[in-house]
Order: C-alpha cells, then sequence, then structure tokens
C-alpha cells in the first residue's frame, strides 16, 4: 500500500464511528486525539453497548487481507461480479480491486476474501487483535443473500472498542502489520504486510506510544 492509499485508509476509519451504532436509539460519539490517547469528546449513552460492525469490518479484514498475501497492492487482485453475488449497489456489479472495495464498501468482495483466508485463519487474527466479542460463528456465506458473521450476526463490537482497536492500529503497533500484532500474541512467523513507516503519519513517537 502506498502512502496516499494508507493515508486514505486511516482518514477513512476515523471518520467511520458516529455512525456505528446506527441500529441504536441515539446518536454516539467518541473523538480520540491518536497521539496521546486522550477522549476529547464524548457523546451519547452506548458507547459501550456492542453492536454488529457491519461495514466498518472491511478494516480489520484488509489487514488480514494484506498479512495473508491475498491482497497485493490498491489494484490486486481483481475479482469479477457474477451473477448471484450481493448487487445491492451499481457500483458493486462490476470488477471490484482492493481500493475499489474499500470506497463502494463491496460486500461481495469482502465475502471472497473471508473465504480465501478461512475460519481458522480469521479466528486467529480477531483473536489477535481482541476485537469485540470475538465470536464469528455466524459463518462465511458464499457471495450472495446470506449475511457473514460481520453482518447482522455473531460478531459484535461496542464503539469504544472499536476506537480502541484503530488506536492500536495507529499507535501502539505503529511498525504495524497484523503480522506484528501475531508475533506478539500468537507466536506466529510474520509474512508479508509491513507498513511502518506508513502508519504513524507525521509523528514518529508520542507519550501514549511506548
Amino acid at each position: 500500500m502506498n502512502r496516499r492509499l494508507l493515508s486514505s485508509f486511516l482518514c477513512g476509519c476515523f471518520v467511520v464511528f458516529p455512525c456505528l451504532c446506527a441500529m441504536a436509539d441515539e446518536e454516539n460519539f467518541i473523538l480520540m486525539n491518536g497521539n496521546t490517547g486522550e477522549i476529547v469528546v464524548e457523546l451519547g449513552p452506548q458507547v459501550n453497548e456492542r453492536f454488529s460492525p457491519c461495514s466498518t469490518f472491511k478494516v480489520p479484514l484488509s489487514l488480514m487481507g494484506y498479512d495473508a498475501g491475498i491482497l497485493i497492492d490498491e489494484n490486486t487482485p481483481v475479482w469479477d461480479f457474477e451473477p448471484g453475488y450481493d448487487d445491492w449497489l451499481e457500483t458493486w456489479r462490476g470488477p471490484q480491486t482492493p481500493q475499489s472495495w474499500m470506497t463502494y464498501s463491496c460486500v461481495w468482495y469482502s465475502k471472497i476474501l473471508a473465504i480465501l483466508m478461512g475460519s481458522e485463519m480469521i479466528q486467529d487474527y480477531v483473536d489477535a487483535f481482541e476485537y469485540g466479542n470475538q465470536d464469528i460463528s455466524g459463518g462465511l456465506p458464499q457471495p450472495g443473500p446470506v449475511d457473514p458473521f460481520w453482518i447482522n450476526s455473531s460478531l459484535k463490537i461496542s464503539l469504544r472498542e472499536q476506537v480502541e482497536f484503530l488506536q492500536k492500529v495507529y499507535c501502539k503497533y505503529r511498525a504495524f502489520s497484523a503480522l506484528n500484532i501475531l508475533w506478539e500474541n500468537l507466536g506466529l512467523r510474520p509474512r508479508l504486510f509491513s507498513v511502518a513507516p506508513l502508519v504513524l503519519i507525521g509523528r514518529k513517537h508520542s507519550p501514549y506510544c511506548p
């Protein structure tokens, strides 16, 4: 991933959280200082209540995909749309790349990526990330009408946990790669995805980042 793509990726991560609790009765919002970890603004009564991550699961899923060597760069791999795939949006009804997947939030691309990794590998990553309730028992259906574990299914995560997860990506694992987390938490051998000089954009050190 080049600097421009990664910068866009991280910026995109940080703007989703006012919408995380879309099914909640009231709006909920957390703004964190990425350098210090300080909560700047916290609004709403349900910031600790867990909900389905839905589209925001693309964030950890993309990190898994690059680390596993399935995603290569913003243009590779290209996967073609087929009849029967999720087609809620016109932009999904054609070939997709990692970049277009993130731009258009294409569900069938997420499903194919998850299927190629498999449940065992994804469970290892989710556990290593300490992502929400870490429950992927909802399954990995083929592209089509059945929802996977991260859409209105078994996996749940709170707004606060989402922010804390991104803080790990941004700061604690600033030599970030999913592989570094796996190295520390699972003892697995690192593989491909290393963006150490890119993730900590504009600052090399902070008191919050040992």
